[in-house]
């Protein structure tokens, strides 16, 4: 599924999946390639788009129940895969304060 989304298409899944998994196999694909924008956060933010935020080259990396931990290992993986892109959106839709 990783490699599907980093060829640009879209994925339907009906199924179960580790959604934090799947963040962490989809960032160590990229390969150099570097996002003008991606947004973590929990579900809610999942609704983000590029046409929504005027960008053309973005990723959305919500994921269901996300924790500031998952925010943190998310960024931090694209930190390490020397991919860290131009902007980061921060859906706060985690229940407190950051």
């Amino acid at each position: 599924m990783a490699n599907i989304q980093i060829a640009g298409e879209s994925i339907y899944y009906k199924g179960n999946y580790d959604e934090r998994l799947f963040q962490k196999l989809y960032v160590e694909k990229l390969q150099d390639r570097t996002h003008e924008l991606i947004v973590v956060g929990s579900s809610r933010g999942m609704l983000l788009d590029s046409e929504l935020l005027g960008v053309n080259d973005m990723c959305n990396n919500c994921v269901s129940g996300a924790t500031i931990e998952d925010l943190c290992a998310i960024v931090a993986l694209y930190y390490v895969n020397n991919t860290m892109p131009k902007r980061i959106v921060l859906n706060n839709s985690l229940g407190h304060k950051l």
